[in-house]
């Protein structure tokens, strides 16, 4: 059910090392458009590959991830081929009301113990950090030549600190990729590709 990647942790470093092109700058009204913008949007659908940092090794997670505002969030998963088909439906937004289903039981998110850290609860409590919060720091860069917006979050729970660095696409406001930090240590990262709005929304397709 899981596996080491060494592939995708190249893509990961050659996005980190793409990064470093890019100048840091603050933005002055970019942290009220990532939220407004998430206010407003109804959802969208994207291809999402999830890395989990491990001391030992990394385990890869994908599939299909589809974003709902007013309704729960589903990840139906393609890989490890051992839990393709299976489908996570998540309800509720924050750490103390999230529930995530398997099927219909109730999937077990404890492993490791901290909300928003696990390939089950990371993407519905990303999008909820996106949507209400506010990022203590914002900046632009270039990623292979495209420009984004970077929004760094921070939260605190009874285990320590978490942070939340997500790169947009700096037209479109889509998310192109995050990493996970807790207490300084990352500990997951989340590729987005092939972002598509779900019908009623004002944004246009990511490139």
């Amino acid at each position: 059910m899981r596996k080491k990647t060494g592939a995708a942790m190249a893509v990961a470093a050659f996005f980190i090392l793409l990064c470093g092109c890019g100048v840091k700058s603050g933005n002055t009204g970019i942290p009220e458009k990532i939220q407004q913008t998430y206010e407003q949007l109804p959802g969208f659908t994207a291809q999402v590959k999830i890395l989990s940092d491990l001391e030992q090794s990394t385990l890869e997670y994908g599939g299909e991830f589809e974003y709902n505002r007013e309704d729960n969030d589903i990840f139906t998963l393609k890989t490890p081929d051992a839990l393709a088909g299976i489908v996570l439906v998540a309800s509720g937004e924050s750490p103390a009301n999230l529930t995530v289903q398997y099927d219909d039981t109730v999937f077990d998110t404890a492993q490791p113990a901290r909300a928003g850290l696990t390939p089950a609860d990371v993407l519905p409590l990303l999008m909820d950090t996106i949507r209400t919060g506010a990022p203590l720091e914002t900046w632009e860069e270039t990623v292979g030549g495209v420009k984004m917006v970077v929004a760094r979050y921070e939260t605190e729970d009874d285990q320590g600190r978490i942070m939340r660095q997500i790169w947009f696409t700096r037209e479109s406001l889509w998310p192109s990729y995050a990493e996970l930090y807790a207490d300084d240590q990352r500990v997951m990262q989340v590729f987005f590709s092939e972002v598509q709005q779900i019908e009623g929304s004002n944004n246009n397709e990511a490139e």
